[in-house]
């Protein structure tokens, strides 16, 4: 079993990636890029994606894995919108905002399994009405409040976005109109699960 696992030739984080594949010699000669429940959390998708076209071959395709809020702990949070996108890679974000941080903290929401909770569910085959939230408006408030006096420069990690595969396919859409990102919308497929697969190709030449 462990002849069958990649080895590793990079480390680092999504926001790095241009330079890791720089410092390697291999930018613009990957031809594929994985990329399993990432986005959601990356705080400048722009620039990931940027770095996506400059670290891929012309024709190189990025395949990624995204949760679909309708099917997980994001179910009452509303989907991410293009201004969103763009005023955070116009920021240059490199961590999550103290809204995003918060918004997950009072809206987010388990699901109820039997005796158990778990962070999504099967959409196809089971009920929302299994959820639970998470019902902390009030201290969601108080811990804003209390990362303002700490100021600490700990990494604070949240789903800083949340999807469906339509108001994604639609992201990544004008966000190719507008010349944002290097990369093309080349299939989408369903749900599967708490899941949907995305896949794009690169068209910097």
């Amino acid at each position: 079993l462990a002849r069958r696992i990649e080895s590793v030739d990079l480390v680092g984080g999504a926001s790095s990636l241009r330079t890791l594949a720089q410092d390697r010699g291999i930018a613009g000669k990957v031809s594929y890029i994985i990329s399993s429940h990432n986005i959601e959390h990356i705080p400048d998708p722009i620039a990931f994606l940027q770095d996506c076209g400059t670290v891929l071959k012309a024709g190189g395709y990025l395949s990624m894995a995204v949760p679909d809020r309708r099917a997980c702990f994001d179910f009452f949070r509303p989907f991410t919108t293009l201004s969103q996108w763009i005023q955070a890679h116009f920021e240059r974000r490199t961590r999550p905002t103290e809204a995003q941080l918060f918004e997950l903290e009072c809206l987010g929401a388990d699901y109820q399994r039997g005796a158990t909770r778990s962070a999504g569910f099967d959409i196809a085959r089971e009920s929302p009405e299994a959820l639970i939230p998470f019902n902390r408006l009030k201290s969601s408030l108080a811990m804003w409040r209390q990362r303002i006096v700490d100021a600490t420069e700990d990494y604070r990690d949240t789903h800083c976005w949340a999807f469906t595969p339509s108001s994604f396919e639609l992201l990544m859409r004008d966000c190719w109109y507008l010349g944002l990102v290097p990369l093309h919308m080349s299939a989408l497929t369903p749900v599967n699960n708490h899941e949907f697969y995305v896949h794009l190709q690169n068209q910097r030449g």
